[in-house]
C-alpha cells in the first residue's frame, strides 16, 4: 500500500472516531437530561401530592384508562387509576399492584380483583354493599355498619367504582365522631374500619380523613385508658390483661391497627400477647384469670387448653375455659354456648393478621387454634352458627381443615365476607 493510500485510511479512521466520540457526547447529555427532568417532575409530584399520569396497556383496566405510579409509605409502588380526563378530579381506586400476597392487613387488592364477581358469596357481599350501610356506632355491640362498610370497600375495589370508594372513605371519616364507652364494643367494631381503610388505600383517597383516622385509631386504640375495660384500663390494657372474648376482640384491633399504622413496637406486642393466648407463656404470660375449673392444671393456667388435658377421662384439649365457663362449670356432656364462638372470632382474626405479616406461624403451640376448633365441633357438639359461620371459611382456608360451610355465612361482630374472600 503507497504512501497516499494509508493517508486516506488514517484521515477516514480518525473521522470515524471523532463522530463516535460526538455520539457518545451527545448520548451522555440527552440522558441527562431525562434523568434530570424526572426528578424534576417527581420532586412536584411529591410536593403538590398530584400524581403523573402515562397512558399504559394494562390487562386489568378498562376503558382506556390511565395509569399512575408513585411509592407508598412502605416503599412498595402503588398502581391508580381513572376511567378518563374528565375524571382528574375524582377520587382513585388502587387496582392489584406488584405486591406479594401477603401485602394488606387482611387482604391485598391483587387478591381481591382475582375473586370472581358471582356465586353466592359474591352475591351476600353485594346485598350488604349496596343495601342501607346503617350508622357508626362504636358503643354497639351488634352494629352491623362496621362490616357493611367492609363490604362496601370491597365492592367498590372489585366493581372499579371511584364513586364507591369515596362513599367508603366518607363513612370511615364519620368514626371518629362516635360515642364510645367500652372497649369491647369499641374493638367488635374498629378492626373491620381499619380493614376497610387499608382496602381501598385511605391514604391515595383522601390524605385528611386517613390522617384523622389513623389519630384516632392510634389514641384510643394504644394510649387512651379511660374505656371500661376487662382486667384492666382501655384496650392495650385488656388486650395484655384479658384471656377471654374481651381480650381476643381487643387484640384483633390493636393488632389491625399497629400494622395499618406501621408501628413495629405494637406488631411486637400484638404478636407476643397473641401467642401467650395460645399457651406460649416463654413469649407472653400476664395473663389475669378468673377461677374455673375448666383449667386442665390450676397451677399452670393458659387461656387454651394444653394438647392432651383431659379431666375425668374426657378431653379438654383446647378448651378456653375463660369463655366456657360462661355456659356452666365442669361437666360432662360438656354444655354448650356463644362464648367460646366469640372469643374465636377475635383470636381468628388477630392469628390471620399476624400470620400475614409474618409474626406467627399458623400451627403455633401445637396448632392451639385447631384445637380450639376441633373441641367445639368434635367434643362439644357446638358448630359455629348464626354470626359465627364465616369463621368455618376462613379456618379452612389458612389452617387446611374441613369444618362444615353453608353456602353464604353472616357476618360476625368483628369480621365477615370470607364466604368470598376466603373461598
Amino acid at each position: 500500500m503507497n504512501i497516499q493510500s494509508r493517508y486516506r485510511q488514517l484521515q477516514t479512521t480518525l473521522q470515524g472516531s471523532q463522530l463516535l466520540k460526538q455520539n457518545s457526547v451527545r448520548a451522555i447529555i440527552a440522558i441527562a437530561v431525562i434523568l434530570l427532568a424526572v426528578i424534576i417532575i417527581n420532586t412536584m409530584a411529591g410536593a403538590s401530592g398530584r400524581l403523573i399520569f402515562f397512558e399504559a396497556e394494562d390487562s386489568n383496566l378498562t376503558g382506556g384508562a390511565k395509569v399512575g405510579q408513585r411509592e407508598d409509605a412502605s416503599g412498595g409502588e402503588v398502581l391508580i387509576f381513572t376511567k378518563d380526563e374528565e375524571d382528574d378530579e375524582q377520587p382513585v381506586v388502587p387496582p392489584p399492584p406488584s405486591l406479594n400476597p401477603t401485602s394488606g392487613v387482611w387482604i391485598s387488592r391483587r387478591e381481591i380483583m382475582a375473586l370472581p364477581q358471582s356465586g353466592s358469596g359474591w352475591e351476600n357481599m353485594r346485598r350488604a354493599a349496596t343495601g342501607s350501610l346503617g350508622s357508626v356506632n362504636l358503643g354497639d355491640n351488634n352494629s352491623l355498619h362496621d362490616t357493611n362498610v367492609l363490604a362496601l370497600a370491597y365492592y367498590a375495589v372489585r366493581t372499579e367504582d371511584n364513586s364507591l370508594v369515596q362513599k367508603v372513605a366518607s363513612e370511615l371519616d364519620t368514626v371518629k365522631d362516635s360515642s364510645r364507652e367500652r372497649a369491647l364494643p369499641f374493638c367488635r367494631n374498629i378492626t373491620s374500619y381499619v380493614i376497610a381503610a387499608d382496602v381501598i388505600n385511605l391514604s391515595l383517597v383522601d390524605a385528611q380523613v386517613d390522617k384523622d383516622f389513623r389519630d384516632f385509631i392510634r389514641h384510643w386504640v394504644f394510649e387512651d385508658t379511660s374505656l371500661t375495660g376487662h382486667s384492666g384500663k382501655g384496650i392495650s390494657q385488656t388486650a395484655s390483661n384479658a384471656p377471654n372474648n374481651w381480650g381476643t376482640m381487643c387484640r384483633a384491633a390493636h393488632a389491625a391497627t399497629a400494622i395499618y399504622l406501621g408501628d413495629v413496637s405494637a406488631q411486637q406486642n400484638a404478636a407476643a400477647w397473641h401467642k401467650g393466648y395460645l399457651g406460649d407463656t416463654d413469649a407472653y404470660d400476664g395473663y389475669v384469670y378468673k377461677s374455673t375449673n375448666w383449667h386442665a392444671d390450676p397451677n399452670n393456667k393458659v387461656p387454651i387448653n394444653r394438647k392432651g388435658a383431659t379431666r375425668s377421662g374426657n378431653s379438654i384439649d383446647g378448651v378456653i375455659p375463660e369463655d366456657q365457663r360462661r355456659s356452666g362449670e365442669y361437666t360432662w356432656p360438656a354444655p354448650k354456648g356463644g362464648y367460646p364462638w366469640e372469643a374465636m372470632q377475635g383470636a381468628i382474626v388477630t392469628d390471620y393478621i399476624l400470620q400475614r405479616k409474618g409474626l406467627i406461624e399458623n400451627d403455633h403451640e401445637d396448632s392451639a387454634m385447631v384445637r380450639a376448633y376441633n373441641w367445639l365441633y368434635f367434643e362439644n357438639s357446638n358448630p359455629a352458627a348464626s354470626d359465627d359461620t364465616w369463621q368455618p371459611w376462613l379456618a379452612n382456608k389458612i389452617y387446611g381443615t374441613s369444618y362444615p360451610t353453608g353456602s353464604t355465612s353472616n357476618p360476625g361482630k368483628n369480621m365477615g365476607w370470607t364466604d368470598w374472600t376466603h373461598q
